[in-house]
Order: C-alpha cells, then sequence, then structure tokens
C-alpha cells in the first residue's frame, strides 16, 4: 500500500523477519498473535470534522479521501493475489447471509414487528440485486472497508489510513458509503459526496451506473452498523439503535424495498 502512494503505518518485523510473534497468555489458557506498526503523528479527520468546519474545508478532506479510496482500489485491483491467501468477504452472503460478518441485524431486539418485517424484505431485496451485480474486477476487489473518518489521521494537509483490520473482498462503492456514513444530513452529504466522487475519479473511472447504486450501499451500511451495535451492546447509547433503526426503514422506503 506505501508503494501504491497511500499514507500507511509501517509495520516493523520481529527480529527473526516475521510480521507476527505467537505469544501465550497463560491467564486466558490462549495463544495470541502480536504484530507492531510504527507510531504516526495526527489527529482523526472526525475530530476535525467536529469543530464545526466550513464547506471548503469539508471538500478539500473528502476530495482527498476520495483519491486515497481509488488508490487502495488501484493497488488491490493490480495485485497478484498471493497462493493461500485468505480474508472475509463482504458480498451478498457477507452482508445479507445467514451468518453476516457483521452480524444478523434483523434479531435485534429493539425492532418492532412491522420494522423486523421492513428490514427483512430490504434485505431479501438486497441480497438479490448484489447477486445480480456480480462481483466485476472493476468494482469488487480487497477494501479496506473502514475507511470512516475515525480511521484517518490529518497531518498537515496529508491524510494518512489506519485500522485495516477489517480489511476484506467487497464492492467499492461500500467503500465510498462508509466513508460518508457519518455526513448524511445536508448540506454536509451532498458537498462531501460530490467531492469524495470527484476525487475518485481524478485516480480511478467511477461510472454513472456504479454511482446510482451509492444508496443501496449506505442502506447496507446503516443494516451492517446494526447488526455490528447487536454483538457489541456496549456501544448501544442512547437511541442511537432505535435512531438507525428509523433511518434504514426510510431508507429502503426511498429505494423501494
Amino acid at each position: 500500500m506505501k508503494q501504491a502512494g497511500i499514507g500507511v503505518p509501517l509495520p516493523r518485523l520481529t527480529r527473526d523477519g516475521r510480521g507476527y510473534a505467537t505469544v501465550s497468555v497463560p491467564e486466558l489458557m490462549e495463544t495470541r498473535h502480536v504484530g507492531i506498526v510504527e507510531w504516526f503523528e495526527g489527529v482523526t479527520l472526525s475530530s476535525i470534522m467536529a469543530q464545526a468546519p466550513d464547506m471548503q474545508t469539508l471538500a478539500l478532506h473528502f476530495n482527498q479521501l476520495g483519491r486515497i479510496a481509488a488508490g487502495i482500489h488501484n493497488q488491490a485491483v493490480g495485485w497478484q493475489i498471493p497462493e493461500g491467501f485468505q480474508r472475509h468477504a463482504f458480498d451478498a452472503d457477507g452482508f445479507m447471509g445467514d451468518a453476516p460478518f457483521w452480524g444478523p441485524f434483523w434479531i435485534l431486539p429493539e425492532l418492532k414487528a412491522a420494522e423486523r418485517e421492513h428490514i427483512l424484505s430490504a434485505r431479501r431485496a438486497i441480497d438479490r440485486a448484489l447477486s445480480d451485480y456480480g462481483k466485476m474486477a472493476g468494482t469488487y476487489s480487497l477494501i479496506h472497508a473502514d475507511l470512516h473518518p475515525d480511521n484517518l489521521l490529518v497531518n498537515g494537509d496529508q491524510l494518512h489510513v489506519i485500522d485495516f483490520d477489517d480489511s476484506g473482498f467487497g464492492w467499492h462503492q461500500y467503500e465510498i458509503a462508509v466513508a460518508l456514513d457519518a455526513y448524511r444530513k445536508p448540506p454536509h452529504f451532498e458537498v462531501a459526496r460530490d467531492a469524495l466522487i470527484a476525487g475518485y475519479r481524478s485516480e480511478r473511472a467511477l461510472s454513472e451506473a456504479a454511482i446510482e447504486l451509492l444508496p443501496m450501499f449506505l442502506l447496507i451500511r446503516s443494516l451492517a452498523l446494526l447488526g455490528w451495535l447487536h454483538e457489541r451492546p456496549e456501544h448501544n447509547k442512547g437511541d442511537r439503535v432505535r435512531n438507525l433503526i428509523q433511518s434504514a426503514c426510510r431508507q429502503a422506503d426511498a429505494l423501494g424495498m
């Protein structure tokens, strides 16, 4: 990734040249694989955005974020996958299957009966749409999969990417949806979306047909977050899940699902 011109922390190898050291944790009766990366100076993009920057600053950062996302996808599409390499897949089954990667979002106890049926209907529609869409090399490859502003460090006028542990195979539009998810309210959404797409297109082709699917991938992101929160109740504070359920249902309505 560094060779592709993307700012990422570099891993430190063990003394015998390996990427990870295997250590025993007796108190847990477990073995862990431990790796470290170099320290990276910077402030998270989310911290900067929380200071209510003007639209010009928002557009500047999201244009750069779009170029970074395109760089990640360019590198992934051109990368020769090593024999035996495996990562999870954010595909139709990984998102909408019986055991989705981020958890079964349709079993949340907070769902009312009508909401559950609505969510299940959207799940079926999305599963069909993703299966029909297919995994073309131009829109599906290894992605970061967690490219939200908490995983982007600003150092001067440069953005750097951290936290690749969720990286897997998935659609490029999902990468974009994750980046935009926290900025859905107007006018921030329109500014961030347009700047990100412009930055992306300056480094990699992105068709209008691909962009038209972005609302569906934003809904997928909402559903994935519901599954994530269901399995991590410590992060479910206040009305977060209730608001996300209502948002997901509105998005499904807008898509006719």
